[in-house]
């Protein structure tokens, strides 16, 4: 499909010699058919990071039962590598719908944002519901299939999942705030080039 072969999240669409790859989207981490690990786009700190499924899919929840068990290990392992380089993490997925709705979505492939420290974001309380971790969170994704949601935790802690706001880059709009770089929210406008060529180098270097 022409919308595959355009996402940047989409590695079996441009790993081919003849498809040439943007040095931001350089696979820093790659299992076959399960899910990839590149740099993020308008890091707001050295370590930033996008974990996508293979699959062409609007949220992680979308994934097949059996893709879900083969992906949540792919994410465990990317969590505990750049744990053990960054410490504590806070990660969030905003995750999309396939009928055209309004979502706070911004691309339409699944991906995990992961951002090294602790970053306090909130989600709306009404129809929240909270996960002893992330692994708890990717079992019960049937719950989620289907729905516009947010979902964010950090490392080691509790996972909040909870119905979409619809506001557009919803999480980094917090961490900008929390960071005090308030006008750097939107990867597109601050895409922080300096720390995503620091991010891949340092990631490349860790052991796989």
């Amino acid at each position: 499909m022409e919308s595959e072969a355009l996402c940047f999240l989409c590695v079996e669409a441009r790993i081919s010699p003849a498809t040439p790859t943007p040095w931001t989207d350089q696979l820093l981490r790659y299992e076959p058919g399960v899910g990839s690990l590149i740099a993020g786009v308008g890091a707001q700190r050295v370590g930033y990071c996008l974990l996508s499924p293979t699959e062409h899919i609007v949220s992680i929840c979308a994934l097949s039962s059996d893709q879900i068990r083969t992906f949540e290990g792919f994410v465990k392992l990317q969590l505990d590598t750049l744990t053990g380089r960054y410490g504590p993490l806070t990660y969030w997925e905003h995750g999309g719908v396939s009928d055209g709705q309004r979502t706070s979505a911004c691309v339409d492939h699944a991906h995990l944002h992961i951002l090294p420290g602790i970053v306090p974001l909130q989600i709306e309380s009404r129809g929240l519901v909270r996960y002893r971790h992330i692994g708890e969170w990717l079992r019960d994704a049937r719950r989620w299939r289907g729905l516009p949601y947010v979902a964010f935790g950090h490392s080691n802690d509790a996972c909040l999942v909870g119905p979409d706001p619809r506001v557009p880059q919803y999480f980094r709009r917090q961490v900008a705030r929390f960071t005090d770089q308030r006008d750097e929210w939107d990867y597109a406008a601050s895409p922080n080039y300096g720390l995503v060529r620091q991010t891949i180098d340092e990631v490349l270097r860790l052991p796989s």
